[in-house]
């Protein structure tokens, strides 16, 4: 049972890697800001495979597990960019600068630990630390809107659905459907020209968002 269960993970894991990505739209990163309100540059995005992990305030330490352990596996990639996408919606904005010095207060503690952490498992000494992530505050939640509607995976096309139109009942639960989806965590692969390639939920991301990751980069330098 064990040998078959590592032969289908084994299959499943290349099918993810195998199928292509669905088109998407370019998510545009340069319009958003980080927390010190500097915008994120094209420069900082040039030729990189992005990693946004997307969470609210219910998902936030299960978030950081996931990313710390994406993070870990790929530390001392200079082409990887890490940005954690902090949806915030529900921050009313009179509260939004206690929020932000409570964020920073949190990604402290959390980076020491990291750091701590990568000291005490790595054995390789040429190989460089994790870098901080850029942590984006995503006020009025468009960010997280965008990646969610252009997830690969079919059950986020009820973000793409209009149902201003539709009556009271089919309304209401359309929004439940989105909530139940809002809080998972989310991880998006994106390549260097901005565009979604793969969308990863919850605690099984961090293996996957890897060895996707890894593969986009292989591709990248098989092209230069």
């Amino acid at each position: 049972m064990f040998r078959l269960n590592i032969l289908f993970w084994s299959a499943a894991l290349a099918a993810v890697l195998a199928v292509p990505a669905v088109a998407s739209a370019p998510i545009p990163l340069n319009e958003y800001q980080d927390l010190d309100n500097k915008a994120l540059t094209l420069e900082q995005l040039r030729n990189k495979v992005t990693v946004l992990i997307v969470a609210n305030r219910a998902t936030a330490d299960a978030a950081t597990a996931v990313g710390d352990q994406i993070r870990l596996d790929l530390s001392g990639e200079p082409r990887l960019l890490y940005v954690a996408v902090l949806n915030l919606r529900d921050i009313p904005s009179f509260a939004r600068g206690l929020a932000i010095g409570l964020i920073r207060d949190q990604a402290r503690t959390a980076e020491a630990s990291l750091q701590a952490r990568f000291t005490q498992t790595n054995k390789d000494p040429e190989k460089a630390s994790p870098k901080p992530p850029l942590l984006v505050p995503d006020w009025n939640g468009s960010l997280a809107l965008k990646l969610w509607q252009e997830s690969p995976l079919a059950e986020f096309a009820v973000f793409k659905d209009d149902s201003r139109r539709a009556g009271r009942y089919e309304r209401e639960k359309v929004q439940r459907v989105q909530q139940q989806l809002e809080n998972r965590v989310h991880v998006f692969v994106l390549d260097a020209q901005g565009q979604v390639q793969a969308h990863y939920l919850d605690a099984g991301a961090a293996s996957l968002t890897t060895a996707k990751v890894r593969a986009l980069l292989k591709e990248s330098r098989a092209q230069l």
